[in-house]
């Protein structure tokens, strides 16, 4: 992403530069948004180097031991029990909540650079002389952010309220 981030944070100064004159001042809000851009990214970049998250995603990676001792239907079977299309059973309830634990770190982790991904097209735009279209890719982004999480959110919330019903079952 870093990468992505300057290459194409210097495609869209180029561009931008080339546009002379200036009249409407483009040249400093395109360099603003690279420069964020690229710093996000690198924060982004050290976030998911901590949580884990630069290999590729795998939500119920067979690198955890625990799934690791489990046969394909059992390891299915955790998969659709922390997501919620199953309900948990005593014997996998911890296993749930670290999963669902390790996904939600993950998926914090890709944030940025989600972010840096928009802001260097947002770049790219105001570049070209269209900011309005920067301003409704933002908006879009926000919006379709927001509803994805709230309801990842509430299916991982069923799943670690059945497996904390699971847990408390004699």
């Amino acid at each position: 992403m870093i990468a992505f981030a300057v290459a194409a944070g210097l495609l869209a100064i180029v561009v931008s530069a080339s546009d002379e004159p200036h009249p409407s001042g483009t040249l400093p809000v395109t360099i603003g948004l690279v420069v964020v851009a690229v710093a996000l990214a690198v924060a982004g970049w050290l976030r998911a180097r901590s949580a884990g998250a630069l290999t590729p995603f795998a939500a119920w990676s067979t690198s955890d031991p625990r799934v690791a001792r489990l046969t394909s239907a059992e390891q299915r079977a955790v998969g659709r029990q922390a997501i919620g299309r199953e309900p948990v059973t005593a014997e996998s309830a911890e296993l749930v909540r670290d999963l669902i634990g390790r996904k939600r770190r993950r998926s914090r982790a890709v944030l940025p650079s989600l972010a840096t991904m928009f802001l260097i097209f947002g770049a790219l735009t105001v570049s070209l002389g269209h900011p309005a279209w920067a301003v409704i890719g933002v908006v879009a982004l926000v919006a379709f952010l927001l509803v994805v999480t709230r309801y990842e959110k509430r299916r991982e919330d069923t799943a670690l309220s059945n497996a904390d019903a699971a847990s408390a079952r004699p």
